[in-house]
């Protein structure tokens, strides 16, 4: 059965890059690796409340530096 993911439902993770959902289905994660030349055009779809963050990238994000996160949201709303 073939059923459409939204990006809403989705997540694009590194290392390797792949994108992660649950499925409608069967209530399990799925995944499939990303081809490298789909990831810019994935990164640029990537916005607030448009994907879901691993639980790893919140790792990341709760040991950033605060003035660095500041700069970062500052760099992305001009």
């Amino acid at each position: 059965m073939v059923m459409p993911v939204l990006m809403v439902h989705s997540r694009l993770e590194r290392r390797p890059w792949r994108l992660v959902w649950w499925c409608r289905v069967c209530g399990r994660q799925s995944r499939a690796l990303c081809p490298p030349e789909l990831v810019p055009t994935l990164m640029e779809w990537d916005r607030a409340y448009g994907t879901s963050l691993s639980l790893r990238e919140v790792a990341e994000w709760v040991s950033v530096d605060l003035d660095g996160l500041a700069q970062a949201v500052e760099d992305e709303l001009l």
